[in-house]
């Protein structure tokens, strides 16, 4: 009577299937990679709430120097908005009013209250 293959020394010795060591860097690199995927959903979500923020914030400061170039207004003035503020002036001597777009940085962003500061001069028709 022969003996069976998978009872011969040499069929025990060849390995079948993965090692716990193998099996844990797996589900290590595995975890590594679901928490950096999660991590870039989180920074996208938030860069593309901070681009709606900047958007109306363009749009705010189109609008004002819209409306203090074509009429005008006694004094200056502040607007607030969730993004940050508008702020005009009394008209400067060479014409026109000086505007500022002052963009609050981020609330997670504890270093800076401002991110951004532009000045302008909105000429008068």
């Amino acid at each position: 009577m022969s003996v069976p293959n998978w009872a011969s020394p040499a069929a025990a010795a060849v390995p079948a299937g993965f090692t716990l060591v193998e099996a844990m860097l797996a589900i290590v690199l595995l975890c590594t990679g679901l928490l950096a995927a999660a991590a870039l959903g989180t920074a996208s979500l938030h860069s593309w709430r901070r681009a709606g923020e900047l958007s109306a914030a363009v749009v705010a400061a189109g609008e004002i120097a819209d409306s203090l170039g074509l009429f005008g207004a006694s004094g200056g003035g502040t607007r607030q908005y969730p993004w940050g503020a508008l702020v005009w002036d009394d008209p400067v001597p060479l014409g026109g009013r000086l505007l500022q777009v002052v963009i609050r940085a981020s609330a997670h962003d504890t270093t800076r209250a401002e991110l951004l500061r532009v000045t302008t001069i909105v000429p008068a028709h």
